[in-house]
C-alpha cells in the first residue's frame, strides 16, 4: 500500500453479530458451552467496512470459517487458556 500518514483500518466481515454469537460459536467449535454472566448493556459497535473495502479488499471470509479457521490454528499451536 502506498499509504502517508497514520490509517486505521476496520478489519470484519459483513455479517453482523454479537459478541455472545461469538462465544457460542467458539464453544460449538472447540466443545465447550460458555457460560455468561449478565452485565450493563453497552451500544453496538458495527465495524465501517468502507475504508477497508477500498484500500485493502473486500471481506471474502464470513464469521463462522474465520472462527473456525482461527480455532483451528490456536489448537494446531498447542496454545491453551493459561498459556
Amino acid at each position: 500500500l502506498d499509504i502517508s500518514g497514520v490509517v486505521a483500518y476496520n478489519v470484519a466481515g459483513p455479517q453482523i453479530v454479537s459478541l455472545r454469537e461469538m462465544a457460542d460459536t467458539i464453544g460449538e467449535l472447540v466443545g465447550k458451552r460458555p457460560t455468561f454472566v449478565a452485565g450493563n448493556a453497552t451500544p453496538d459497535l458495527i465495524a465501517d467496512l468502507e475504508l477497508m473495502s477500498a484500500a485493502l479488499a473486500p471481506p471474502c471470509v464470513g464469521i463462522r470459517d474465520g472462527l473456525q479457521r482461527t480455532v483451528a490454528a490456536v489448537l494446531e499451536s498447542g496454545a491453551t487458556a493459561n498459556s
